[in-house]
């Protein structure tokens, strides 16, 4: 990596990552964020109609990106089942662990409180009508659904993990929770709901 003039990171955590696991000269690193197109986020925003979670008084969740185990779908899900009724979460997704998120769905009897949308290709509607986006994943590089819910005037809230997360989260007004408790998560969610 040393042999390069110039390697660039997408968020802080990458560069230490860079530094520590390759040895590079932090002289050669330069950050540069994934930017953000605001106009294709408000042209996309439209509207969206939600089923029986739309009512008064309850609070719309939203998770985006793939379900795969790295993103910990089943620590959203365990921490739902600990919210009231009135909180409803809509995951918007497909991958190799959606048998198993159902699987848990049924045995936390969740089944009123989750939507599964797999083909869905514009998610920004659902930015702009959630109360809160929740970012469940063990670890991420740089994550734009943040960046994505942020532009669209959601709120995020995210574990204190390895990578770029808590930059975003912390650096633009999202929320951090500590250590992965669920119960600590929800109550994250009831504070920001």
């Amino acid at each position: 990596m040393n042999r390069y003039h110039n390697i660039i990171c997408q968020s802080e955590a990458m560069a230490e990552d860079m530094i520590e696991a390759y040895n590079v000269d932090k002289d050669k690193i330069t950050i540069i964020k994934n930017p953000i197109d605001i106009s294709a986020v408000k042209k996309g925003v439209g509207s969206v109609k939600y089923g029986n979670e739309n009512k008064k008084g309850i609070y719309r969740l939203l998770y985006v990106g793939g379900l795969r185990k790295v993103k910990r779908i089943g620590i959203l899900l365990e921490t739902l089942a600990l919210l009231p009724e009135q909180y409803h979460l809509t995951i918007i997704g497909s991958g190799e662990e959606l048998s198993g998120i159902e699987n848990q769905i049924r045995i936390l009897n969740l089944e009123a409180k989750v939507t599964i949308l797999k083909n869905c290709f514009n998610p920004y509607p659902y930015y702009a009508v959630s109360d809160c986006l929740l970012l469940s994943s063990l670890i991420e590089g740089f994550p734009n659904v943040v960046l994505e819910a942020f532009s669209c005037g959601c709120p995020a809230i995210g574990f204190n993990i390895k990578g770029g997360a808590n930059e975003v989260l912390e650096g633009y007004g999202g929320f951090v929770v500590g250590g992965n408790s669920c119960k600590d998560f929800a109550a994250q969610i009831v504070t920001v709901c």
